[in-house]
């Protein structure tokens, strides 16, 4: 995680816009990046059950998002199953 909040950051230091899709359990595991709070930056985020924001799997949301959205870069950070599909969803655009 600590290379992606890099990545992060110094994208926004250099100018660039950023989306950042979250997803967990429960609105209580969403971690807190207050201190990442940005106007270059919107986050998206899903929970499983539905206690904040999108209700579902963060790749269903990311999914919606690619309907929306063409983005330049895309960079996956969790469990290899989810990888995998966002990598699918990605090659299907």
């Amino acid at each position: 995680m600590v290379w992606f909040l890099f990545l992060a950051v110094e994208a926004v230091k250099k100018g660039h816009f950023l989306d950042i899709l979250i997803g967990a359990k429960t609105k209580n595991e969403i971690l807190k990046y207050s201190w990442l709070k940005n106007k270059r930056i919107k986050w998206y985020l899903a929970t499983d059950d539905g206690s904040l924001d999108y209700k579902g799997f963060v790749t269903e949301l990311f999914k919606d998002y690619l309907k929306k959205t063409k983005p330049f870069y895309v960079y996956v950070l969790g469990p290899e199953i989810m990888e995998k599909k966002n990598y699918r969803s990605v090659l299907s655009i």
